[in-house]
């Protein structure tokens, strides 16, 4: 179960550890339910997600490489979703834009 608020969320991103240690999912799950939850309302969500990941690979680039999140796709594909707006078909034959941080102009 993801974080139900604000503070939950960045809380449990700005621990010292994964929460599976506690017996909770990874940081990774959290921030990407994050994203994909509209309920939940986060102020400058794809800032607060994008600045956790691009400092999570730069502190964490010499780590073995089972636990470097350079070589972890979930944490790209993360980071690819926030910044790439990305439009799907719907079932109607149309196209809707996907949410995206960084939109291309």
């Amino acid at each position: 179960m993801g974080p139900q608020s604000a503070q939950e969320f960045i809380r449990a991103l700005k621990a010292p550890a994964d929460p599976p240690h506690a017996g909770g999912p990874f940081k990774i799950v959290i921030a990407r339910k994050a994203w994909d939850d509209p309920s939940l309302y986060i102020i400058n969500k794809a800032e607060v997600i994008v600045e956790w990941i691009l400092t999570r690979l730069l502190k964490e680039k010499s780590k073995e490489r089972d636990a470097n999140p350079i070589f972890d796709v979930q944490h790209w594909e993360l980071l690819s979703d926030i910044l790439v707006s990305v439009n799907t078909s719907k079932s109607d034959g149309s196209t809707r834009a996907v949410k995206a941080w960084l939109v291309p102009y």
